[in-house]
């Protein structure tokens, strides 16, 4: 099925009061139906009214989605909602104490599934967090499996206003995620709705090549401040969150095991079920693929052009030194062990233990640069332009010297040659990778224990949880810097809120508190950048991030028509030492069954990596693993500096929806955003004359200087070579338009689609950092994002047979560096019970697929009046595409499904 076919999700309002005095022995339990991200009321969904795992009562939404159950006596119960194209739910802990006059209950539906995805059920409304104050796309996990996707990151990024930032070509390389346009670093990733991965803007980000793929019921992204009120998180882009799953009344197995090309292979298993008071779901999930490179040689022709001494060397010594084993092996694997436990019909305890661990080969995974003969050509133009002769030093010391062409180190009687600028670009046109044997291990380990309690008509919520992830790097050892290196986050909170459901409002309050400890060390360091030398383990240098938060939000629904939403967060950073007031307020209104109109707004922030506040002046002593920036004036960054004056980014947004059926399978949503952002964090450089470094070894300076030329011909200076750095920038506006379609096309057909225009740029710029950052231009569009993007999805379903395509358009200014473009995603899958067998494709067609990455081939980044880059080859613009089609079968075995 179709990702944006899933989108829609269901707000379940059951509004329980008794209809007599107080004290009467029977109740009344009224309760509405709404589509989350639209608000429109589901007609004809099913009810059940279910007690001790038995169905007591059933019955269907009208056409304004509301229900009624009569004459209910004060107990605990479940409610079970069914509604075709979502995912049932079922809601625990409904209980009716004697007397009750008032009651009001709340939760969240999930989206639909198919046949490849554990159905789960919610047991309690402490845990919903999405609510109709917020604005939220959803995602199917299940169609990774389906369509061939491996990472949840590129699912995600089929998702209107949510950009997939991979960081090369490979399946397996690092992957980030942008929302509306703002830097992926201040969107927020968690796990069941708490924070997991490195926090803090403009640091080191979550890796979405770790991302789960099993063992989820539900991905979601909710935009801008409406994310806060998951968990308090800092973020003024958004926030991913992962849903586990839950235990099913019934047991309930899945078993999966696929095969495709690229060497690809998945085994995924899941039980679910409750016995007694306990509920359990347990998920093991793992798949792995060569990715677009199957082990094997690869003559690294584009490192040619400059040996370790920084001179051009085609010698049959440097060609064997450059040829090495490439592939890009990329492996994931995840656990799942959930338990839930009734105490009683009020208490209930959950417990989840979620591993995710990703393994890839860098040979091949973000170490496949390729130099093409024209980017080459130009280079070498510009040398021989700017130059008489050139030259290299041989082995006896002697120095041969060429006129007019370009000096080579070869295997010819004299030590060298003398080429042509054709010639040298031919001999240095080609991969240009970033050495043999580089591995990169991503892990996420997260331990969470919840406690509901009702007490009397509320619902008391603790929650605490411990996430642990870490990164750890392999490299050979070289002249400065060899062996592995593991940058850790170690992440604690908790959570206690209290919810008050009363006849017209839903009362909620509470505190939350969270710390990040930020470690981690390198092993087998030759030296430090003055000559000292480093044994054994090296510890890094410790950063540490917390703050407290203290919350209440109301629900008020006056009538039937009309609900106000206040969700209000005191926010206060131990690394600031700001305390922010962040607000979001929403006002629904539903003038028909047909319409709905949502008016949303909200303040929030951003805390800065605490590393850009308190780390030491560092400098990057490894010359071999740098890439040179090319291009007249150019900046090459050789290290970092940090800046204790930085406070947090704050953005306020605001956003208008509206949404109407046409007929009960048409519906069609416009949402119009505005957000502007303050202090934004701008990663820059900073020159190296003016950083006060005095002691840096000419050694170091004359290796970068001479790679740089090496790449560049431009004779570089001191000038050339900057640190990086960030700034509190200036003020930002991201504004943009969605528009969404959903159809039942016919009774077997669906269709889904979606077009969104994004507009973000910087203003107010100052005019040093424009100077030191030259791709700034006050008001222009910012890089890497794309001003236009559109989906279309077809869906069919047909007895055993159902099938999906998804086509998406990225239009100029996105990460590949390249102009717009279309790509697509398929399956196919046939079913006889309890078996389904999946086919799916992605990349369908082959769409600007890509093993390498073409230096210079890039479009070219406008500049601002201070840049002088002429064309994307004085900017080294790198042409990125994506990883050929892949295919995969999928056999899975499925015990059934349980209401």
């Amino acid at each position: 099925m179709s990702t944006s076919s899933f989108v829609a999700r269901v707000a379940l309002v059951v509004i329980l009061f008794s209809p007599v005095a107080l004290g009467a022995t029977l109740t009344t339990i009224h309760g509405r139906v709404f589509d989350v991200r639209s608000g429109l009321p589901i007609p004809s969904a099913t009810i059940l009214l279910q007690s001790s795992q038995k169905t007591i009562a059933q019955t269907s939404t009208a056409g304004d989605g509301s229900f009624e159950f009569r004459g209910v006596a004060p107990a605990g119960y479940q409610i079970t909602v069914i509604a075709r194209g979502y995912q049932q739910q079922r809601v625990i802990g409904v209980t009716i104490a004697p007397g009750t006059a008032d009651f009001v209950f709340r939760t969240a539906l999930t989206p639909g599934t198919n046949a490849l995805q554990t159905i789960a059920h919610v047991d309690s409304a402490a845990k919903t967090i999405a609510s109709s104050s917020t604005v939220t796309e959803y995602a199917n996990p299940g169609v990774m499996q389906q369509q061939d996707i491996l990472r949840a990151g590129d699912l995600l990024g089929t998702l209107p206003g949510v950009t997939s930032n991979a960081s090369s070509s490979s399946v397996g390389d690092d992957a980030t995620i942008s929302i509306r346009g703002f830097d992926p670093t201040e969107t927020a990733t968690l796990l069941d709705g708490h924070p997991i991965g490195p926090i803090g803007a403009q640091g080191a980000g979550y890796n979405y090549a770790v991302s789960p793929f099993w063992g989820l019921r539900d991905a979601s992204v909710t935009f801008g401040s409406g994310a806060t009120g998951l968990y308090g998180v800092s973020t003024i882009a958004g926030a991913v969150n992962f849903v586990t799953l839950d235990p099913t009344r019934e047991p309930r197995a899945i078993v999966a095991q696929g095969i495709g090309n690229q060497d690809q292979l998945l085994t995924e298993w899941s039980a679910t079920g409750t016995t007694g008071n306990l509920g359990y779901a347990l998920a093991f999930g793992v798949q792995g693929t060569s990715g677009l490179y199957s082990p094997q040689l690869v003559r690294q022709s584009g490192l040619l052009g400059a040996d370790a001494n920084g001179y051009p060397n085609v010698t049959s010594g440097n060609v064997a030194a450059n040829t090495y084993a490439v592939s890009g092996a990329y492996d994931l694997r995840n656990d799942l062990a959930k338990f839930t436990y009734r105490l009683d019909n009020k208490t209930s305890i959950e417990a989840t233990a979620y591993i995710a661990t990703s393994w890839v080969d860098h040979t091949g995974n973000g170490d496949n640069d390729y130099n093409p003969y024209p980017y080459n050509l130009y280079e070498y133009g510009l040398e021989l332009a700017s130059r008489e002769k050139t030259s290299v030093v041989l082995p006896d010391g002697k120095r041969g010297v060429c006129y007019d062409t370009v000096a080579f180190l070869d295997n010819g009687p004299g030590g060298f040659g003398c080429f042509t600028a054709s010639q040298a670009a031919a001999m240095t046109a080609g991969p240009a990778g970033g050495g043999p044997n580089s591995f990169t291990a991503n892990r996420d380990q997260d331990y969470h224990v919840r406690l509901t309690r009702s007490i009397g008509i509320s619902q008391l919520l603790v929650d605490g949880f411990i996430d642990n992830y870490a990164t750890d790097d392999f490299s050979p050892p070289g002249p400065q810097i060899g062996g592995y290196s593991s940058d850790r986050f170690l992440t604690h909170g908790f959570l206690v809120a209290d919810q008050l459901p009363l006849s017209k409002n839903n009362l909620s309050f509470g505190l939350y508190f969270q710390h990040q400890a930020h470690t981690g060390d390198s092993f087998n360091q030759a030296t430090d950048i003055f000559g000292n030398p480093l044994q054994g383990i090296v510890p890094f240098q410790d950063f540490h991030l917390s703050s407290t938060s203290y919350f209440a939000s109301d629900q008020w629904t006056p009538n039937g028509r009309s609900s106000v939403f206040a969700d209000l967060w005191f926010q206060h950073s131990n690394n600031t030492r700001v305390t922010n007031f962040d607000p979001r307020l929403a006002y629904v209104y539903r003038p028909t069954n047909n319409d709905t109109l949502r008016l949303s707004g909200g303040h929030s922030y951003s805390e800065p990596d605490p590393a850009l506040l308190y780390a030491l002046p560092s400098l990057n002593s490894d010359v071999s693993g740098f890439n040179p920036v090319c291009g007249p004036g150019a900046r090459n960054a050789i290290g970092g500096v940090s800046d204790p004056n930085l406070k947090p980014e704050t953005a306020t947004d605001a956003d208008l929806t509206y949404a109407h059926r046409f007929t009960s399978g048409t519906n069609l949503q416009a949402d119009v955003y505005d957000a502007t952002e303050w202090n934004g964090l701008l990663g820059g450089t900073l020159p190296l004359t003016d950083t006060g470094f005095s002691q840096i070894p000419a050694s170091i300076i004359n290796g970068y200087l001479n790679k740089i030329d090496a790449f560049c011909h431009n004779n570089p200076t001191e000038a050339n070579l900057a640190v990086g750095t960030t700034y509190n920038a200036a003020q930002a506006h991201y504004r943009g338009i969605v528009l969404s379609l959903d159809s039942r096309l016919t009774r077997f057909l669906d269709l889904s689609a979606d077009y969104n225009v994004e507009s973000e740029f910087y203003f107010n710029l100052e005019k040093s950092l424009m100077r030191n950052n030259v791709t700034l231009i006050d008001g222009g569009q910012t890089g890497q994002s794309p001003l236009h993007t559109a989906d279309v999805g077809l869906d069919v379903h047909s007895g055993a047979m159902s099938g999906s395509f998804d086509s998406h358009y990225v239009g100029p200014g996105n990460w590949l560096d390249r102009g717009g473009f279309w790509y697509a995603d398929a399956s196919i899958s046939a079913t006889s019970r309890p078996f389904t067998l999946t086919l799916g494709i992605n990349n369908v067609f082959n769409s600007v697929a890509a093993n390498y990455g073409y230096i210079g081939l890039g479009t070219y980044q406008p500049e601002n009046q201070y840049g002088r880059d002429l064309n994307a080859f004085d900017q080294a613009s790198e042409l990125f595409g994506l990883p050929y089609r892949g295919v995969r079968f999928v056999l899975t075995f499925d015990s059934g499904t349980s209401i």
